[in-house]
């Protein structure tokens, strides 16, 4: 063999050594290449899952806060919310679980999600009926409300009329003093009737009246007052011969006599003399008679 063939020799076998190189990298890259576009799609799918368990764990998180949001709304409306809060724990315990194991978190959120809705229903209906029986109790309240201010209008009604009643007897039990007698009396005792009378022959009055028959009065012992007033208004009084003061309507009042008497419902007749050791003025006197902070009677006579 020449130089020259050994040459072209030595030449094809590198040439042969050139293209098997290079089909050797090709087939390399072309697998390279592919494992790279496997790895990426891995990746891609790995990353979209985690999206996904991502995603489904803030939803399953919202939705276990509704629940407790629930819970909070059974407690304000006096359930019992022990059995919400065992089953918001498991659920966090299911959903844990499934963050763990992806390939059956499909699955497990599927029944989850069933699970829940279950539950949220349950709890809707729950707080529908808590809620029915709120407003049934809160109805039935302000029925209680009603009867019992219907009950106390109907009490204070009663009280009223008891007071005006109770009024009515108070005043029909006032003692009456009528038919009234006045006798005027000389120095020697000879009487004239005092309805018109000479003051200078007035020596003392007798003044009589009857407490006139009262069923209805309490038997008891009673004082009666007795004013005398001159025609002047002034009444006539002297501590030395039984006169005082006495309070009447709110006011300081001079009395002339006072007695008491035993009163049994029957007319009882009283008499009070009255000696005024002076001449009596000329004109109009009154006569008053009190009993128990009352005007009981009252009647004039003239002197002349």
């Amino acid at each position: 063999m020449t130089t020259e063939e050994k040459k072209d020799n030595k030449k094809g076998l590198i040439i042969i050594l050139i293209l098997l190189l290079i089909g050797t990298n090709g087939i390399w890259g072309f697998v390279t290449l592919k494992q790279q576009h496997h790895l990426e799609e891995s990746t891609t799918k790995v990353t979209e899952q985690t999206v996904k368990i991502d995603s489904l764990n803030k939803e399953f998180e919202l939705k276990i806060q509704q629940l407790d949001s629930m819970k909070t709304t059974i407690l304000n409306l006096g359930g019992d919310t022990t059995r919400i809060g065992e089953e918001i724990r498991q659920l966090r315990t299911d959903l844990a679980k499934a963050s763990r194991d992806a390939r059956k978190y499909k699955a497990l959120y599927s029944d989850l999600q069933r699970d829940f809705d279950i539950k949220l229903n349950k709890y809707v209906k729950r707080i529908d009926e808590l809620q029915a029986f709120l407003n049934q109790a809160d109805s039935l309240n302000k029925e209680k409300d009603k009867t019992i201010n219907q009950k106390d209008i109907a009490i204070s009604t009663l009280n009223n009329e008891k007071v005006v009643l109770q009024e009515k007897v108070t005043l029909a039990s006032v003692l009456r003093a009528d038919k009234f007698s006045i006798e005027a009396l000389d120095a020697k005792g000879k009487a004239r009737p005092g309805d018109d009378v000479k003051a200078k022959k007035v020596d003392k009055l007798k003044i009589g009246f009857v407490l006139e028959e009262n069923k209805v009065a309490d038997v008891k012992d009673r004082e009666v007052i007795m004013r005398l007033i001159e025609p002047d208004g002034a009444a006539l009084y002297e501590t030395s011969t039984g006169g005082g003061e006495f309070t009447f309507d709110n006011k300081q009042l001079y009395y002339t006599l006072k007695t008491n008497v035993l009163y049994d419902k029957t007319a009882k007749k009283l008499t009070f003399e009255y000696k005024k050791g002076s001449a009596y003025k000329v004109g109009t006197y009154t006569v008053q008679i009190y009993c128990e902070d009352a005007l009981i009677g009252e009647t004039t006579f003239k002197v002349r």
